[in-house]
């Protein structure tokens, strides 16, 4: 009998031993994904949440949103191109045009001859 119970204990022990492994796995690779998702400010409460509730946790921190630091996030290609006057546009034709026109004399719609120039900015 004494055996038996030994033998249980070791299994009990074993199988502690293989859940906290495995909740510290969860929890590192849901703590990293939520870094990945812009949420490193909440890296340890992540861990927890993925520690804890595993498979859950997975499903809500990819269901939440992506957040975009203010350094990650572009110009807006409405902005207009420097060295104009307020209020303006130069198409490749070489006309500048008034901010209100939205197609150059030439044909070309504005947003598309400024999105040329910020993928020229910005080497594209």
């Amino acid at each position: 009998m004494e055996e038996i119970m030994e033998l249980i204990r070791h299994w009990v022990l074993l199988y502690c031993i293989c859940a906290i492994i495995v909740c510290a796995i969860w929890g590192t690779v849901i703590a990293l994904i939520a870094i990945h998702r812009g949420y490193e400010d909440q890296q340890t409460k992540w861990f927890w949440m993925g520690a804890f509730f595993g498979v859950i946790a997975l499903a809500v921190i990819i269901g939440l949103p992506r957040r975009i630091k203010a350094a990650e996030t572009p110009e807006p290609l409405r902005e207009e191109p420097k060295g104009l006057s307020k209020g303006t546009w130069k198409c490749p034709c070489g006309t500048v045009n008034a901010g209100y026109i939205s197609t150059c004399q030439c044909g070309r719609r504005k947003l598309d001859v400024l999105a040329e120039q910020r993928k020229a900015e910005w080497g594209e």
